[in-house]
């Protein structure tokens, strides 16, 4: 779902900053896109909505001007994002730059490791899923020999 919300001026540094944080020194946009960047900060943030209110980051929030900027969520993050909304009664476009700003300044450095472990885990999965299918035809290929040396004898 793409949607257009106030960022901050310096969405594309802030971004830019994350994506070196949280993928190393070499990570590009052209990688890592801004959109990607802002989903996985609303995922990885595990904290209260309350957390998102403190001071220092109002007053980076408020420090900044603000500029339209296009934004495809998916659908899990939006939700997080319009639920944070709600509770918080503040509009999701605040909610979002908050996020970003905490995520900013959190030590987010151990998020390369979150996202190596999931991707490790998806290649498990994946493996376990076609070795249970190679088991499978192994299973049929021996049970035809079988019935073709059952008719040989």
């Amino acid at each position: 779902m793409i949607k257009s919300l106030s960022m901050m001026n310096n969405v594309a540094e802030v971004c830019g900053q994350l994506r070196r944080k949280m993928y190393g020194k070499n990570a590009t946009a052209k990688d890592f896109k801004d959109s990607y960047i802002i989903n996985n900060c609303i995922d990885y943030y595990c904290g209260k909505p309350e957390d998102l209110m403190k001071k220092e980051i109002s007053e980076l929030d408020q420090s900044q001007g603000k500029t339209s900027k296009s934004v495809n969520f998916r659908s899990d993050s939006y939700k997080k994002l319009n639920t944070y909304s709600k509770i918080l009664n503040v509009p999701e476009s605040e909610v979002c730059r908050r996020l970003l700003y905490f995520m900013l300044e959190a030590q987010v450095d151990n998020s390369s490791d979150r996202v190596q472990l999931t991707s490790l885990k998806s290649k498990v999965t994946l493996l376990q899923t076609q070795i249970e299918e190679s088991m499978n035809t192994l299973a049929e290929i021996i049970a035809e020999i079988e019935m073709v040396e059952g008719r040989q004898d």
